[in-house]
């Protein structure tokens, strides 16, 4: 153990050496070249030692490289390739830095034009072997004219244009498990870039089990402790995040391993939305709306606890900055991600004096739930629609002397709160369909 963790050391300084001789060999061209230009021709004296510090330096990329071969699962062919050519072009050039030295000179004499082509193809290979590498990096479609003609998808603007494997899952598994696993090298056998490829798995077993998040090897390795030899991603790579993890878990345990699906249309949806929204950072039915003008706010805070912020995004509160100086915000809690609400409490307090805009609609909250609203004293536009709340949301909501529109559709409210509402100084719309007012006025 002691052994192969000392070679994977060591291994890892290849990707760094391995661009000194490849910039040392370009410039020895680049100084052959223009040595032609009789401006220029003292450069021929150089050119030699150039050549040659760039040999010694590609015997130590060579060694590491060897190293580095034991610690991947990468492509036979792929590897064999870079490898062989790695080792032709180091022997390439040490054969051109030893007809250099002055003893070979006396008995064989090359013309400056076999020189300068000699040093052409010594440049070819390093270009050939510095493709294969590539390859064994990015994968051997990383430099392809289909790229060119690829057509990117679309962010979808809100939760109901998503579909869940398309704009969520592949995303996240191409953003953080792809360059680990894929064709050309497949880390464990296992490759992570098509549906069938999860499901294959690799030297571990399936990557994912429909039905059975605790049996798939993809859901083990994310959740394992960082400090776990086994956890996934490795070598010091970003992890996934609380909410990407989440929705990945639940895409396999509710048995949805394929595409093609909208995700508001997949049962208990409603589970992971606000995981989902927080993963696209998805804009909110405001998003179209007349931004505020900032001198209309003169005592917001210019600066924001931006780790409530994180705090809040993390536990699936979608929040928008609406300008930096002053920081204004426009937060919205997903549909039925009330326990979300509740949880967010003491990050919403931090950075209440900065919210302008507030949609907690549909999430079944009481005014109980509620008592943080007069923190927010700039609010200008709340949404309460569809939530347990009555009168009592009224004593919550005088305070509030910018509040400029709120919604209280299908709610418990009645006259006796609108009138009140309606007599703040900024209020210009107040919307109350299907709550106790309209059914006294159509009776």
């Amino acid at each position: 153990m002691i052994l192969s963790d000392i070679i994977n050391f060591f291994g890892r300084f290849h990707p760094l050496i391995v661009h000194l001789p490849i910039g040392i060999f370009l410039l020895a061209f680049f100084f052959d070249l223009i040595s032609y230009h009789r401006r220029f021709s003292y450069c021929r004296r150089i050119v030699p030692l150039v050549v040659f510090t760039g040999f010694i330096f590609s015997i130590l990329s060579v060694g590491l490289g060897f190293l580095l071969s034991f610690s991947g699962d990468y492509d036979r062919n792929t590897l064999s390739a870079h490898r062989t050519f790695g080792i032709v072009l180091m022997v390439f050039a040490g054969l051109i830095s030893l007809l250099q030295l002055p003893r070979a000179k006396k008995r064989i004499r090359i013309s400056h034009g076999l020189y300068t082509a000699s040093i052409t193809l010594m440049i070819m290979f390093l270009v050939y072997t510095g493709h294969q590498g590539a390859n064994l990096t990015h994968g051997s479609d990383y430099i392809n004219l289909r790229v060119l003609n690829e057509q990117k998808r679309e962010k979808p603007q809100n939760v109901n244009e998503v579909y869940l494997y398309e704009d969520v899952v592949q995303p996240v598994l191409t953003k953080k498990c792809v360059q680990c696993h894929r064709q050309g090298k497949k880390k464990g056998r296992l490759s992570l870039e098509s549906i069938a490829d999860i499901q294959k798995g690799g030297k571990s077993g399936p990557g994912a089990v429909e039905g059975n998040a605790a049996e798939s090897e993809i859901i083990k390795r994310v959740l394992l402790d960082p400090s776990h030899e086994d956890f996934m991603p490795a070598d010091g790579k970003p992890p996934l995040t609380k909410n990407e993890a989440t929705v990945l878990k639940w895409w396999i345990e509710k048995g949805m391993l394929t595409k093609g699906q909208k995700f508001v249309q997949l049962k208990n949806a409603s589970e992971v939305t606000g995981a989902v929204t927080a993963i696209l950072h998805l804009t909110n039915d405001n998003a179209g709306d007349e931004l505020p003008d900032p001198e209309a706010y003169a005592d917001i805070p210019d600066t924001i606890d931006i780790r409530a912020v994180e705090n809040l995004r993390e536990k699936g509160v979608n929040v928008r900055i609406m300008f930096k100086r002053p920081v204004m915000l426009d937060v919205t809690l997903p549909p039925g991600s009330k326990d979300k609400f509740i949880s967010a409490s003491d990050d919403l307090k931090a950075v209440a004096p900065n919210i302008l805009w507030l949609n907690v609609s549909d999430n079944g909250l009481t005014a109980k739930e509620l008592e943080i609203l007069p923190l927010m004293r700039n609010l200008s536009k709340l949404r309460l629609e569809k939530n347990n709340i009555s009168d009592e949301i009224c004593s919550l909501l005088t305070p509030l002397t910018k509040l400029e529109a709120v919604n209280l559709n299908e709610t418990q409210v009645t006259n006796e709160c609108t009138d009140a509402l309606t007599k703040l100084p900024a209020m210009k719309n107040v919307y109350s369909w299907r709550t106790k007012l309209a059914n006294k006025l159509l009776n």
